[in-house]
């Protein structure tokens, strides 16, 4: 697999449960500051001044708390405490990472009309359908599910979901517009 980058949501969502397992804040707004005290390469990204030196920039609060969202509705954090749930403390062994977070981003694709079941099932009749037979793109899938998930949402999901080895994709960049 290619190199993940550093400043993916992959990488950001494992910066937040391997904070939150040391720092073990109360809140939202106190794992944000342990965030970016920490200033983790995930939540950083450089950028030229004025003068054209390279200066690295700590992401936006709101950065940090969209992807402390997701792991809220991934189950890995609770949505009250902020603290790691039981899945959350699993998934911060880096052993166990992608096969937890896989399987939650499952449960949740599940829990909102987008199975991978369904989605095999409408690749398979998209491409029974369609002459000559082409890979249906994320819209159309996204589309031809009906599930709550707003589209970027969706793919963003897909593509975390290849990035932990419970997908395999059969174009680099098949959930790209």
């Amino acid at each position: 697999m290619a190199k993940i980058p550093e400043l993916s949501i992959y990488n950001k969502i494992w910066t937040i449960l391997d904070k939150q397992r040391v720092a073990k804040a109360d809140s939202v707004a106190e794992l944000i500051e342990a965030i970016e005290s920490a200033k983790p390469p995930s939540f950083v990204y450089r950028r030229r001044d004025k003068a054209g030196a390279w200066r690295r920039n700590v992401c936006l609060p709101t950065t940090v708390e969209s992807a402390i969202a997701l792991c809220q509705h991934l189950e890995l954090l609770d949505p009250s405490t902020c603290r790691l749930t039981n899945v959350g403390l699993s998934a911060s062994d880096h052993r166990q990472f992608d096969r937890v977070l896989g399987k939650q981003i499952e449960k949740y694709l599940e829990k909102h009309n987008a199975s991978l079941t369904s989605i095999k099932k409408t690749i398979r009749e998209s491409l029974l359908h369609a002459n000559p037979p082409i890979m249906p793109g994320s819209e159309e899938i996204h589309q031809r599910l009906g599930t709550t998930i707003t589209l970027h949402g969706f793919r963003r999901l897909l593509n975390l979901l290849g990035l932990c080895g419970g997908l395999h994709t059969c174009q680099r960049k098949l959930y790209l517009p």
